[in-house]
């Protein structure tokens, strides 16, 4: 009986692939004393060396090599899916980790591989999803038209976004400063519904939103007191999730206040820009503890 002892992922150095931070415990790579397991081992093996030195080419040959012998040894697929990853082939890799965790996991051993490689995927599948609620805290842009020309100013944006069965829901509220070249300041705030749509691999995501929305207009107008105007707002955005957590949102929008309208002839403030940083929340089943070992 040939019995092979390894540890299974130690971290590499200068790694930016997050694996789990304690290694999976030695395993016995077992069957008969035949050429065939021999051959399996020494690849593996030789598949791990160079996966330790940082050469991914070498470590997807060597684990292509073992997977021609025995097409299912989990090791192996899971060293051959890490070098897609971090040869940068992050797409593939990720689709094909993803179908390693999917394969059935009888005893402790492999559950422990099967979870490494959601987890390796996770991180890669979570930047082409947006199936995750997330948080954007931004710069909205107010463009005012008046009597006098036009003006723009700055104010604080927060946005809370999620999913449900394939509808993206969206709460907002701007406030723009009080006091400022603006004819009328005041907090905005509306609740949209519309859908995403993925561009390219889907680090990139297009979406489309209408609802209503709330002014709760001050200004010099109305001392002391609040105006509350209702409308509608429509929205035209796009985010890049660069990482597993954090990505960019920029967004254009029109809102139709009629009530403003209809009392300040003179007056409109139809249009904004926003920019924002989103947070996602994560996914517990693509959580993963990360390992950085410097040189």
């Amino acid at each position: 009986m040939l019995v092979m002892i390894y540890p299974l992922f130690a971290a590499p150095r200068d790694t930016e692939v997050a694996v789990p931070a304690a290694p999976l415990p030695p395993a016995a790579l077992s069957g008969s004393d035949s050429t065939p397991d021999r051959d399996i081992a020494s690849a593996y093996l030789a598949a791990l060396a160079a996966w330790e030195s940082g050469d991914w080419r070498e470590t997807k040959r060597l684990a292509a090599y073992a997977l021609e012998i025995d097409p299912l040894h989990r090791p192996s697929m899971l060293l051959y899916g890490y070098a897609l990853l971090r040869q940068g082939y992050k797409q593939e890799g990720a689709i094909y980790l993803s179908s390693l965790a999917s394969f059935p996991a009888e005893d402790e051993y492999n559950q422990r591989i099967q979870r490494q490689a959601r987890q390796l995927s996770g991180r890669y599948l979570a930047r082409m999803t947006r199936d995750t609620p997330s948080i954007s805290v931004g710069l909205p842009l107010m463009v005012e038209r008046r009597w006098d020309g036009a003006a723009v100013r700055g104010g604080v944006l927060i946005q809370a976004q999620a999913e449900v069965k394939d509808v993206m829901f969206r709460v907002e509220a701007a406030v723009q400063p009080v006091g400022t070249e603006l004819s009328i300041d005041g907090g905005r705030y509306s609740l949209l519904a519309g859908r995403q749509i993925a561009l390219g691999d889907g680090l990139w995501h297009l979406d489309a939103a209408a609802g209503p929305a709330l002014w709760f207009a001050s200004g010099p107008y109305w001392p002391d007191q609040t105006q509350i105007w209702a409308g509608a707002r429509m929205a035209v955005g796009a985010d890049c999730r660069f990482s597993q957590s954090l990505g960019v949102r920029l967004e254009t929008g029109w809102t139709w206040w009629p009530g403003a309208q209809a009392e300040l002839i003179w007056f409109d403030q139809p249009m904004d820009v926003r920019i924002a940083l989103t947070g996602w929340f994560p996914d517990p089943a693509r959580s993963v503890k990360t390992v950085r070992a410097g040189r």
